[in-house]
């Protein structure tokens, strides 16, 4: 299996734009999955499924790993054919994180109105840090957002970044019964005090 494919057609590039097709390649990456496991794992149908697996085999993205035998029909085991892929910024048709970021708002949007109690909390932490943070309603929480203003060094920050790798990498693994699809977004930034440098008024 090639390390890194780059990608070189739009139809290709347009495959890791949407949201199932990438939440079915995301998972092929992973590991051999069969359609029974990717519905399992993505909550899609089989029928949906077998439609999208068949269009990223054509596009030359997903290959069959193997074919298991089972009394009645043979069971197809699909896995990607790189280890990751490279989408080069001329072939996408959206910035880089603009489709995931709509599909994540929509979910947290759609947590906000099933929650009718809900809403958001300002706070300091234990640090003096200010914190803003979703407060769960009544109804069972699907969603959570949290921005966190903290002061770190570089090597904090790096330090940071490792764990929460560390931590997206421990969860990535797991999906037992019941699993549902989640989409986990994080990011760090530096701020300046008092927030985005203006310009200053020419009138």
């Amino acid at each position: 299996m090639n390390e890194t494919l780059t990608i070189d057609s739009a139809r290709a590039a347009a495959a890791f734009e949407h949201p199932q097709s990438r939440r079915i390649l995301l998972q092929l990456v992973a590991g051999e999955r069969s359609l029974q496991d990717l519905a399992r794992n993505t909550g899609l149908s089989l029928s949906l499924l077998h439609y999208h697996v068949g269009r990223l085999r054509s596009l030359g993205l997903v290959r069959i790993a193997k074919v298991e035998r089972r009394s009645g029909r043979p069971v197809k085991r699909y896995r990607v054919v790189a280890a990751s892929f490279f989408v080069p910024a001329g072939l996408a048709t959206n910035r880089a994180g603009e489709a995931l970021a709509r599909e994540l708002r929509a979910g947290l949007e759609g947590d906000r109105a099933r929650r009718d109690d809900a809403g958001v909390a300002y706070s300091v932490d234990d640090s003096g840090g200010p914190r803003m943070s979703r407060v769960r309603g009544r109804y069972q929480q699907r969603a959570f957002e949290a921005w966190i203003t903290l002061a770190l060094t570089s090597q904090e920050a790096e330090e940071l970044a490792a764990a929460v790798r560390a931590l997206f990498a421990r969860y990535s693994r797991r999906g037992g019964g019941g699993a549902r699809p989640v989409l986990a977004y994080c990011a760090f930034a530096e701020t300046r005090p008092g927030g985005p440098r203006s310009r200053p008024s020419t009138r």
